[in-house]
């Protein structure tokens, strides 16, 4: 499901040269809401299932074999996962499900995603309940855009986020 809709998102899409001056930031983000709140509408019985077996599993629930991280080795996994659990861990981009909702382990999540209030705010209207966890910090702005508060003063831009980092955007 999640992988058919990052697909269906991209496949067909050009990226916006530099020099465009075609695209419409706020037309493909109205776009790509819509396209969520259908998925949404159709896969939320089925998804929400998915997230309640993934939380009551705590990071013993492996992602499989066919996960791109870990390449079957769940030792590798629960290695990550205890490493995850205390640290702030950022999801860049993480769509109307992302990877949080299945991990509610990692107790300071942090996602930046320019639709993520929205994503929370359709879910919670139409069902009264949310994949997201209850302790995520939201950032409902675009990646390029900075996040002072997660700057320290060290030169790196993120590293208060020291436990790992996702990106939900697949490229061809």
């Amino acid at each position: 499901m999640f992988n058919k809709f990052w697909q269906c998102l991209f496949s067909s899409r050009k990226e916006p040269s530099a020099s465009s001056t075609n695209f419409r930031h706020d037309q493909a983000q109205a776009y790509e809401l819509r396209f969520a709140e259908d998925l949404i509408r159709q896969e939320f019985p089925r998804i929400w299932l998915n997230v309640q077996k993934a939380r009551q599993q705590q990071h013993k629930y492996f992602p499989g074999p066919k996960n791109q991280f870990f390449d079957n080795e769940p030792r590798a996994w629960r290695k990550f996962a205890l490493h995850c659990q205390n640290h702030p861990c950022l999801e860049i981009g993480s769509g109307p499900v992302g990877i949080f909702p299945q991990w509610q382990w990692i107790k300071k999540p942090i996602i930046i995603d320019p639709l993520i209030d929205e994503y929370v705010r359709f879910q919670k209207q139409e069902f009264g309940k949310t994949f997201f966890p209850q302790n995520a910090k939201f950032y409902p702005q675009s990646a390029e855009k900075l996040v002072t508060s997660l700057k320290n003063k060290g030169s790196c831009p993120v590293n208060f986020v020291n436990g790992a980092a996702f990106s939900s955007h697949q490229r061809a």
